[in-house]
């Protein structure tokens, strides 16, 4: 991929004028690219019959799409959803579970994953391990020795919201694997500000939410289903208007069937050009994979 590096950051970036603004691993400015995008949605939703079909399921494809494009992987493996924890939440449902079965978080891990998978110890019978580092950080090897063979999953962040330290990711997934055990990485805090390729880290699922460092507004996030693991997810709810088509005449309004693909797992209502939120973020991400991570991890 060719860098910009020619981009005018200033003014094709952000209209902040009176300060440099770096906070973005809490909450991200959106591009002006992105506040255009979401005014050609609002005009959309004000004359809703000059929408067609295409107009109307290209945001969401074309996010899809950008997204895979930035994590090295297929559209077809990306649910759109309404943050880290929405991922989460359909992950913790959608697998079958045992009880005595063993999820581990580590210690001071961001609240999304305690408040994901603590209620599943009395939804489930599963048992919340919280793994204590040795040192400083949390490392690979404190998540490995605090596993056991009833180990069903890990949950933790790729790159930590209170300490920035990056995991291993790699060792870490082999020992899962070797294990039987499912590795959820939230990536919320690593995607767009480096290169990233899921198939690379090895996990079973990332999650991640939209408005850090893929410039989004609160409300956006995907989820990723390595395809393997993907088959171990119970059938739940889904987005009736996921049925694989892009065509308001081609869809099943009697007796649906969600589509083969992870878009089965879209968040409610969030495929549309109506969605303000998703336009958004289609349009930050272009703007992400434009300007491209690997220039922006060595600004």
């Amino acid at each position: 991929m060719t860098l910009r590096q020619s981009i005018d950051w200033k003014n094709e970036w952000f209209p902040i004028d009176d300060a440099t603004y770096l906070n973005f691993a809490a909450h991200a400015a959106i591009p002006r690219v992105a506040l255009n995008a979401v005014q050609r949605s609002v005009a959309a939703k004000m004359q809703p019959h000059i929408v067609d079909d295409r107009s109307f399921f290209s945001v969401a494809a074309s996010l899809r799409q950008t997204l895979a494009t930035l994590i090295g992987a297929s559209p077809d493996e990306i649910a759109l959803t309404t943050g880290a924890g929405a991922g989460l939440a359909a992950i913790a449902y959608a697998l079958k579970w045992s009880a005595g079965d063993e999820v581990i978080i580590a210690r001071g891990e961001f609240p999304v994953h305690y408040a994901t998978w603590k209620p599943m110890e009395a939804r489930e019978g599963i048992k919340v391990q919280i793994a204590v580092p040795q040192g400083p950080f949390i490392q690979s090897d404190d998540l490995v020795a605090a596993m056991t063979l009833r180990t069903r999953a890990i949950s933790v962040s790729h790159v930590r919201f209170d300490d920035g330290s990056m995991l291993d990711v790699p060792s870490l997934a082999a020992a899962c694997n070797r294990n039987g055990t499912f590795l959820v990485l939230d990536v919320s805090q690593s995607c767009g500000a480096i290169p990233m390729n899921v198939h690379s880290l090895g996990a079973d699922f990332i999650v991640c939410a939209g408005y850090k460092y893929l410039l989004s507004p609160w409300g956006t996030g995907f989820l990723w289903a390595r395809p393997e693991s993907s088959d171990s997810l119970r059938p739940g709810p889904y987005n009736w208007v996921s049925q694989g088509v892009e065509s308001f005449a081609r869809l099943n309004y009697v007796d649906p069937e969600p589509a083969p693909t992870l878009s089965r797992w879209d968040s409610s209502e969030a495929a549309s050009i109506y969605n303000f939120n998703l336009t958004v973020m289609e349009a930050s991400a272009k703007f992400v994979l434009d300007a491209s991570p690997a220039l922006i991890r060595d600004h």
